[in-house]
C-alpha cells in the first residue's frame, strides 16, 4: 500500500488542480485499509 501512496503523492505534484481528489482518494485508502 506504501507504493501507492508514494506514487499518489508524485502524481500530486504533478498536478496540483487534482489534488482534492487525491486527498478524496487517500481518504478512501485509508478507509479501506484500516477495514481489512
Amino acid at each position: 500500500m506504501e507504493l501507492w501512496s508514494d506514487l499518489a503523492t508524485d502524481l500530486m505534484n504533478l498536478k496540483p488542480h487534482k489534488h482534492l481528489n487525491f486527498i478524496k482518494d487517500m481518504k478512501a485508502l485509508s478507509l479501506i485499509k484500516s477495514i481489512v
